[in-house]
C-alpha cells in the first residue's frame, strides 16, 4: 500500500511547543514551522525586546496563532522551570522542547585555559541538559513528546581553533544518544540536527562579505551557506509525528559539508591573534601561558579574545589579510575599541560563525 507523502494541516492542533533561544533566526523559524501546523508556542530568551519582536513576526504571518514569550536565561534552573510551567500552563501539556542556545569562540588550543574550554561545554550541553532535565517530567504527564537540540556540523568535522566548541557539540550528541535511551520508556523521543553555517542576526556581516562566504561555500557540494528555513523543516520533522520511530539520531543540515572539510580559518586566526597563533607558527609552551594582543604584543590576562566576535558590521576587512590595525590603549591595556578616548580607533576586526554566536541569546 503507498502511503501519501502529504502532511495533514494543524497536526499539532492544542499541543505546545517550548524553545530556547527563541528570538534567535534558528530558534524563531523553528517555532514558527511548529506554529504554521497549530501548534502553541512559548519562546524563551534574555532579550524581551527580541523576543517581541519574534512574536510579532510569527503573528503577522500566522493570525490567530498562539505565541507567548519569556524572559530568561536558559542557563539559570530557577528560569527554565519557571518558563516551562508558564508554556505548560496555555494547554496543560508540553509536546516539543527545542533547546537551540550554544555557541563557542575562535580559539588556539593552547591559548584555552581550563575556565574558556569549560565556558564553552557549560553553553552547549548544560542549557540542553537543563531543558531536557526540567521538560521530561511535564512530557510524562501527557503521554510524551519530542525533544530536538542543535548540534552542528563542528561535532563531525574537525575543526581546528574551535576545540571547545566541537567538544561541546560532540558531547551534545552524546547526552542526545543517553537521553533517547533513558526517555523512550516514558514515549519521549530525543534528537538533533547539525546545522551547518545559517544566517542569523549574529552571523549577518559575513554572508555580506563575498570573501568570507566563498571561504565557506566552497566546502559545500551544494554551493551556498544555510538560512534559518532550511533548518527548521528538519527540526519539524523530528518534532512531529512522522518521526515517531526515530530517536537518539543526528541530522545533518548543511549543504553536505560532511562530504568535504572543514574550511579553512587559519587566516581569520591570524587576523586576530597573530601569526604565532595561524596555522603557519604553532605557538610553544611559553605563549600557552599567555595571551597576544593581535600584532604579536602581550596583552593582558584579563584579555578575553571573545571579544573579537560580532564587534563589528564590516567583516571584508577581515579577508584579504592585512596589517591589524586594533590596540590596545597605552596607558589602560583595554582595546582601543572599547574605549574611544584613548584615541585608538577601533578596528572592524571579528569572525561570525552562524554555528558560534558568541555571546548566545540563552
Amino acid at each position: 500500500m503507498t502511503e501519501s507523502t502529504s502532511r495533514p494541516e494543524h497536526v499539532f492542533e492544542g499541543k505546545t511547543a517550548f524553545v530556547t533561544g527563541g528570538s534567535g533566526g534558528i530558534g524563531g523559524a523553528c517555532a514558527e514551522s511548529l506554529v504554521r501546523d497549530g501548534a502553541a508556542a512559548l519562546l524563551m530568551g534574555r532579550r524581551l525586546d527580541a523576543l517581541e519582536k519574534t512574536r510579532k513576526g510569527i503573528l503577522d504571518r500566522h493570525p490567530g496563532a498562539r505565541v507567548e514569550v519569556f524572559s530568561g536565561d536558559a542557563l539559570i534552573e530557577a528560569d527554565v522551570r519557571e518558563a516551562l510551567s508558564v508554556a505548560h500552563a496555555i494547554h496543560d501539556r508540553l509536546d516539543v522542547v527545542i533547546p537551540t542556545v550554544g555557541g563557542g569562540a575562535i580559539r588556539p588550543l593552547l591559548m584555552h585555559d581550563a575556565e574558556s574550554f569549560r565556558t564553552d561545554l557549560h553553553l552547549n550541553i548544560m542549557s540542553a541538559f537543563i531543558a531536557v532535565r526540567y521538560a521530561a517530567p511535564l512530557m510524562v504527564r501527557n503521554g510524551g513528546g519530542s525533544i530536538v537540540c542543535i548540534s552542528s556540523d563542528a561535532a563531525k568535522l574537525p575543526f581546528p581553533w574551535l576545540s571547545a566548541y566541537s567538544t561541546a557539540k560532540n558531547g551534545l550528541e552524546g547526552f542526545v544518544r543517553s537521553a533517547a535511551e533513558e526517555l523512550a520508556r516514558h514515549q519521549i523521543r530525543v534528537n538533533a540536527v547539525r546545522p551547518g553555517m545559517t544566517r542569523t542576526e549574529a552571523t549577518g556581516a559575513l554572508f555580506a562579505s563575498p570573501e568570507i562566504y566563498q571561504r565557506f561555500a566552497e566546502e559545500k557540494p551544494l554551493g551556498r551557506l544555510g538560512e534559518p528555513e532550511d533548518i527548521a523543516p528538519g527540526v519539524r520533522y523530528l518534532a512531529g509525528p512522522e518521526s515517531s520511530w526515530v530517536t537518539g539520531q543526528s541530522f545533518a543540515i548543511e549543504g553536505g559539508n560532511e562530504l568535504r572539510k572543514a574550511p579553512d580559518l587559519g587566516p581569520m586566526v591570524e587576523q586576530i591573534y597573530g601569526r604565532r597563533h595561524s596555522t603557519r607558527y604553532w605557538p610553544d609552551e611559553s605563549l600557552s601561558r599567555t595571551r597576544l594582543a593581535p600584532w604579536g604584543r602581550r596583552a593582558p590576562a584579563r584579555f578575553d579574545p571573545r571579544v573579537f566576535l560580532f564587534l563589528a558590521p564590516a567583516l571584508p576587512a577581515v579577508l584579504p589579510l592585512g596589517p591589524p590595525k586594533m590596540g590596545l590603549c597605552p596607558s589602560t591595556h583595554h582595546l582601543g575599541a572599547f574605549h574611544p578616548g584613548c584615541g585608538i580607533p577601533p578596528s572592524p576586526l571579528a569572525v561570525g560563525l552562524a554555528h558560534c554566536a558568541w555571546p548566545s541569546d540563552r
